[in-house]
C-alpha cells in the first residue's frame, strides 16, 4: 500500500516565509495525505497568509511555546501513517516524499524512521547532511534494523527536514521534548535511531535556507556560539546517559556530555563567570576524565576510547 503522509510544518513570525515551504509540500510529485501548518503564537500577518490557502492546509494555532510543541501539536493531530517535517523557512524538493515512500515500500516499512539527505547554508557548515556525516550509499537506500551507530555518530546523518517517522513510533518516545528550546530534534533522533530501524535513503530532499536570522530556527535554535545551546546540550546527553545502560553508548554519552560542559564553560569564561566555567569543566571532568585534556591536545577529536566504542556499535 502507498504511505500515508502528513507534513507538518510549524511556523512563527514567518509570514514572508512559510508560504514557501507550504507550497513546496503541496507541490510533490507523490502529495502528502494533508498538510498541518502550526502557527506557535505569531503576531504578524501569519494568520492571514494561512487563511489565503483554505481547506488546502489544515490551520492549527497555539500559544507561543516553541518548534517542539509545536511540531507535537501537528502529529497528534494528524492523521497519517506516517510525519513528515519541513521548517517554515526551509522547502522540500519535488520528489522528496515520493523517493522515501518508494523506499518505505521496497523495505515493506521495516523500518521506523526514514531520511534522505539535507542541503544546509553556509552557516550550517554548507553542503549536504550526509556529506558532514560521512554518510555515503551504494544504492537508493540503506536499511539498519540497529541503527545506533547512526545515533551516535560524531555527526548525525539526519535532520527533521528529510525525515519521515511512522506516527505511532514518534508518539512513543513521548515526541519532542518542549524543555529543549535548542537540540530537541538531536534528542528526538537519539531516542529513535537507539532503539527502532531506520533507512537513509539517497538523494537531496530539502534544502535550508538562509533567508532567517539562525538564531530563530526552529531546528537550529540558538547558534553554536550562544550559551543557550550548550546548556541544552548538557541537558540532552545527561538525559540519555540516564535512559541508557549499555557501556559502549554510555562511554560516547559522557564523552559528549563532557565536550558539552566544556564549550559551555569556555561560554563561561569568556563572559568572566570565572566560577561557573571553572565548575563545569569540573563536571565535564566527572563525566569523562580524558575528554577535556584530550581535546585540547589532539583538536576536538575523539578520545581512542569513543572511536572504538563507535566501531562496537557498527560505526
Amino acid at each position: 500500500m502507498t504511505p500515508t503522509i502528513s507534513a507538518i510544518i510549524p511556523t512563527y513570525q514567518r509570514a514572508g516565509l512559510v508560504g514557501r515551504a507550504i507550497d513546496s509540500a503541496l507541490s510533490q510529485s507523490a502529495a502528502p495525505l494533508e498538510v498541518i501548518v502550526v502557527d506557535d503564537g505569531s503576531t504578524d500577518d501569519t494568520a492571514a497568509r494561512l487563511a489565503e490557502y483554505g481547506d488546502r492546509i489544515v490551520r492549527l494555532r497555539q500559544d507561543n511555546a516553541g518548534g517542539a510543541a509545536a511540531r507535537n501539536l501537528g502529529v497528534h493531530h494528524a492523521r497519517g501513517e506516517w510525519v513528515a517535517f519541513c521548517d517554515s523557512d526551509d522547502l522540500w524538493l519535488p520528489d522528496h516524499l515520493a523517493r522515501i515512500g518508494a523506499a518505505i515500500e521496497a523495505t515493506g516499512a521495516a523500518a521506523d524512521v526514514y531520511f534522505d539527505d539535507v542541503e544546509r547554508t553556509d552557516a550550517e557548515g554548507g553542503g549536504t547532511t550526509f556529506e558532514a556525516a560521512g554518510l555515503q550509499l551504494a544504492d537508493g537506500w540503506e536499511m539498519r534494523r540497529d541503527a545506533r551507530a547512526w545515533a551516535l555518530a560524531a555527526r548525525q546523518p539526519t535532520m527533521l527536514q528529510g525525515a519521515v517517522v511512522r506516527r505511532e513510533t514518534f508518539c512513543a518516545v513521548g515526541g519532542l521534548w518542549p524543555a529543549l528550546s535548542s537540540r530537541h530534534d538531536t534528542h528526538l533522533f537519539y531516542r529513535l535511531l537507539i532503539d527502532h530501524p531506520a533507512c537513509a535513503v539517497a538523494g537531496v530532499g530539502a534544502t535550508m535556507t538562509a533567508d532567517e536570522d539562525p538564531t530563530r530556527r526552529l531546528t537550529a535554535g540558538n547558534a553554536l556560539r550562544h550559551r543557550r545551546y550548550w546548556e541544552c546540550s548538557v541537558q540532552l546527553y545527561g538525559d540519555l546517559l540516564e535512559q541508557r545502560h549499555d557501556p559502549e553508548e554510555q562511554r560516547v554519552l559522557r564523552d559528549l556530555l563532557a565536550r558539552s560542559y566544556k564549550r559551555l564553560g569556555r561560554t563561561a569564561f569568556g563572559e568572566h563567570a570565572w566560577l561557573e566555567g571553572a565548575g563545569c569543566w569540573w563536571r565535564g571532568f566527572r563525566a569523562s576524565p580524558l575528554t577535556i585534556p584530550w581535546s585540547v591536545v589532539a583538536r576536538n577529536q575523539p578520545t581512542p576510547g569513543v572511536v572504538a566504542a563507535r566501531r562496537a556499535l557498527g560505526g
